[in-house]
């Protein structure tokens, strides 16, 4: 499991849209009030996102980057974890139990180390490190790598297309 930094407001509202409860954190701009951030904070609230006032310095340390926006959100990417949707995932299932897998106990254990150590990178895994510093010194392998992951878990992206019915 790592967890994942996004910052910028298209970013972090995606996120929220899509995967509301991976996010642990949303870092704002406790000094902008600014429409677009009275709307982004609204967003947040409804989703259920915990909303941290942060200052500009504390932003840049998280986001890495000083083009934050004054939006910044820690959210949790879990590898295996031990609950129903694991049980059921089907040959995704095979794949996860290659490496270690979770109990959601030691999952939220590590979470909530990392919140008291001031933490965004969160790696309860520990192959997982590796596979961080994998996709950073070789992006392209590693995109090459998931593609052929993905190939053979999905039998419908590698079948032959169908030929097109003419009209």
């Amino acid at each position: 499991m790592a967890t994942q930094i996004l910052f910028g407001f298209h970013a972090v509202t995606v996120r929220l849209k899509s995967a509301p409860r991976s996010v642990v954190e949303v870092h704002v701009d406790a000094t902008r009030r600014d429409q677009r951030m009275r709307q982004f904070v609204e967003r947040a609230k409804e989703a259920g996102a915990r909303l941290i006032d942060s200052d500009d310095a504390r932003l840049q340390r998280l986001a890495g980057t000083h083009r934050h926006q004054g939006v910044v959100v820690q959210a949790i990417c879990p590898q295996g974890v031990r609950t129903r949707m694991y049980e059921e995932s089907g040959p995704l299932r095979d794949v996860m139990a290659r490496d270690s897998t979770l109990t959601p106990e030691d999952v939220a254990e590590a979470v909530w180390q990392a919140l008291q150590d001031d933490r965004f990178l969160v790696l309860p895994h520990p192959e997982v490190a590796g596979y961080y510093a994998g996709r950073a010194a070789d992006t392209d392998r590693w995109l090459g790598a998931m593609n052929k992951l993905q190939q053979r878990l999905d039998p419908v992206s590698t079948a032959a297309p169908t030929p097109a019915k003419e009209i």
